[in-house]
């Protein structure tokens, strides 16, 4: 599925669902998913994507890999100063956080 703000012919295998203007997104795309039944999102973005989602709190769980490894230049992790820390996994010489989100 892609969410667009054009109109798109659909194509095999992609599906593509036309959005509304609006200022914030993810509240439409979530009603879009759950009219289609789906109840379990992977999601891979950037800092702006993720900030976005943890701070309106449109998540369940995250899964943050560490590695020691310096990889160089790039896009900053970003800041995601989220608490609740369910598990902790040593895989080679990373280490996997996995954090749940709790709501009242």
């Amino acid at each position: 599925m892609v969410y667009t703000y054009r109109e798109r012919a659909a194509r095999p295998n992609i599906d593509y669902i036309k959005l509304p203007e609006a200022e914030d997104l993810f509240p439409c795309i979530l009603a879009n998913l759950f009219e289609r039944q789906i109840q379990s999102v992977l999601v891979e973005g950037g800092p702006t994507v993720l900030t976005s989602l943890l701070k309106d709190g449109l998540w369940d769980e995250a899964r943050i890999l560490r590695s020691p490894k310096n990889l160089g230049a790039g896009i900053a992790a970003p800041q995601l100063g989220i608490r609740h820390l369910h598990e902790q996994v040593t895989l080679g010489d990373d280490m996997l956080f996995v954090y749940h989100h709790y709501r009242a």
